[in-house]
């Protein structure tokens, strides 16, 4: 349940439809704690629908909300959807907490009170407050009272000599402002006394026949002298569309339960490499797990921050939108699972991990998989309180499987309703379609759109390139040969090497000479005006800028990451950028590359890759799944 306060202040005309509307029009961007304030940006239409952004979430939510019934919205009757999740009973919902409360007051002789019972609220719940009024919903001994300066007619305690200790809910002793809007007075000598708990109340309107559609449009009349706060719960809640999954955050926060899956669910620690490898398991987890018909627990990603001795989890969804993998399979995400899901489908003293077999370590003398030892196994795990009690063996069954007659044989999920695995599986060419379900989160997405609306960029005048040019990659490149894939190499040679390319060191480590005479020849073939540089090492920024830029009148730019902005966070901007830039040259192997390439394709832009010719390649973007 959501415990925040909404506060109205100031004034407007408006009536309450027409606020949500405006909300779902002019709520700025609330970004939630530890990340910067982002401002407004407004993405292209035309890559709005290429992203998966057809309508914001704020709309949806919006339009749903304005639809709701009138009983509903008064929360005096249920919801009958049948295509909602499971509600469980007595549970408030969020929108109600903009109604009056649904409990009901009574006189001394028994009598319904009406319509005025509703505006002190029920006997329970926290309640929200409204300016003045008190609590529309909430526990009598938390109404709140304004005194003196937080009176909305009053400057100070004292006006023309005389104590004003609030009017709306005035308890003041001498309170002689007659133009007070008082709904209850608590004081002795208050002129303008109606209903309330204090003296001197002559309102003998009990409203006992107020019907709904008139206590709606008193809901609206008062609603139309209050503006919400933009920094309030509801704001918050509507303008969500960065990394959150909306649609399960509000669930969630309306106190609606997630249905267990009978088929099981599958874990894994995404714990071999950076992002690009990371992005790499997923796809090989993400077809195994939907073979097995299991759901799939969408684990944090995994950074490596500079001079940290730890690894940091992120949450998936700051990166990717969640809604759009729901398309393909069955996913929660692994925080929700752990807090709403875990202690009932998978108790502790029942947690196993799966291995293909005994893990070897000279410092660990332990028979088993070991799956917390080091970094980042242990920090991954340990994030979210996992403990194992066992390990399990899966030998001699693989990941790369057509049906999921051996594995649900084997392990039920009956007896195993949860396939926790130590390491997941690579991918393979029938997994690589699966990228198309990977949509960056508008979070990322309005980062990148800020600073290319700061730079005056447009991205069809773009062209993007990726240096793989670490000391670590380079070292790396030493291990390749031409009788093999290497790393993601296969997106350029072929699975089985069919394309007749040899991975070559100017391929794989491509040196500073080739690289600005391949980046000369596509902006003379393309004539684009503006060059990114996304590199892991050197950007080569001073080169491009002496050779290319008074040469062509190219304007040259990067990405610099802000100080509050994590690494890993950074390369988001840059995988966004390449993957929506007009032309880019990316690097063979490099599993960075990859994911941008494969982006790419999902949006039907051609690829270049250094040191090769491109018309030996082709797009993936056809394959089916």
């Amino acid at each position: 349940m959501i415990t925040g306060k909404i506060i109205l202040k100031s004034a407007t005309k408006l009536s309450l439809d027409k606020r949500f509307t405006e909300i779902a029009k002019q709520a700025p961007v609330v970004t939630p704690p530890r990340i910067q304030q982002q401002a407004n940006v407004i993405i292209p239409y035309s890559r709005q629908e290429l992203f998966g952004n057809k309508r914001p979430n704020v709309v949806n939510i919006a339009q749903r909300l304005k639809k709701r019934s009138i009983n509903y919205r008064l929360g005096l009757s249920s919801n009958t959807n049948v295509n909602r999740l499971y509600t469980p009973p007595n549970k408030p919902r969020v929108f109600q907490r903009l109604s009056y409360g649904n409990r009901r007051r009574f006189d001394t002789n028994g009598n319904n009170l009406g319509a005025n019972r509703f505006l002190f609220g029920g006997q329970s719940g926290m309640g929200v407050r409204l300016r003045g009024q008190g609590r529309i919903r909430g526990t009598r001994t938390f109404r709140p009272r304004t005194r003196g300066y937080l009176n909305n007619n009053t400057i100070s305690r004292y006006n023309n000599g005389n104590s004003i200790r609030g009017n709306k809910n005035n308890r003041g002793r001498r309170n002689t402002n007659n133009n007070n809007f008082n709904r209850s007075n608590r004081g002795r000598f208050g002129k303008n006394s109606n209903r309330g708990r204090g003296r001197n109340n002559n309102n003998n309107n009990n409203n006992k026949n107020f019907t709904k559609e008139t206590l709606d449009t008193e809901l609206d009349k008062y609603m139309a002298q209050t503006k919400l706060e933009k920094d309030n719960w509801i704001y918050y809640l509507l303008r969500q569309d960065w990394d959150y999954d909306n649609e399960s955050r509000i669930k969630n926060s309306i106190g609606l339960y997630y249905e267990v899956d009978s088929n099981g669910y599958v874990m894994f620690c995404p714990c071999m490499g950076r992002f690009g490898n990371q992005a790499e398991q997923f796809l090989g987890v993400i077809s195994f797990t939907r073979t097995l018909n299991r759901t799939l627990i969408l684990p944090h990603w995994i950074e490596y921050p500079s001079r940290s001795r730890t690894s940091t989890q992120i949450p998936f969804d700051r990166y990717f939108q969640v809604e759009p993998l729901r398309d393909y399979l069955k996913v929660i995400l692994m925080n929700d699972f752990m807090i709403h899901l875990a202690d009932k489908v998978w108790p502790k003293g029942k947690r196993y991990v799966f291995c293909y077999d005994t893990q070897v370590n000279d410092n660990n003398d332990k028979i088993g998989c070991r799956a917390k030892d080091g970094n980042p196994f242990g920090p991954f795990w340990s994030h979210f309180n996992i403990d194992f009690d066992g390990d399990v063996f899966f030998q001699p069954l693989f990941f790369d499987i057509i049906t999921s007659n051996s594995w649900n044989s084997k392990y039920s999920s009956t007896e195993y309703p949860v396939l926790a695995f130590s390491g997941p599986p690579g991918t393979n060419q029938h997994s690589i379609p699966i990228a198309k379900y990977f949509i960056y989160s508008n979070y990322i997405q309005e980062q990148a759109e800020n600073f290319l609306n700061k730079h005056q960029i447009s991205p069809e005048t773009l062209l993007a390139i990726h240096l793989r040019n670490g000391m670590d990659f380079e070292r790396a490149c030493t291990y390749a040969n031409e009788k093999s894939n290497f790393f993601a190499s296969a997106q350029c040679l072929g699975y089985n090497l069919e394309k007749g390319i040899k991975l070559t060191n100017d391929i794989c480590y491509p040196s500073e000479d080739n690289i600005l005479k391949q980046t000369e020849k596509m902006i003379q073939k393309s004539k684009l005006t503006v060059l990114y540089i996304a590199a892991d090492g050197n950007h080569m920024f001073d080169k491009f800028q002496k050779n290319l830029m008074k040469k062509y009148n190219i304007k040259i730019i990067k990405y610099n990451r802000p100080s509050n902005q994590s690494e890993g966070e950074a390369a988001h901007i840059d995988l966004y950028i390449l993957s929506i830039a007009k032309n880019a040259i990316v690097n063979c192997p490099s599993t960075f590359s990859a994911f941008a390439k494969r982006q790419r394709d999902r949006l039907e832009k051609s690829t270049d890759f250094w040191g090769i010719d491109n018309d030996k390649l082709i797009n993936e973007q056809n394959i089916e799944l």
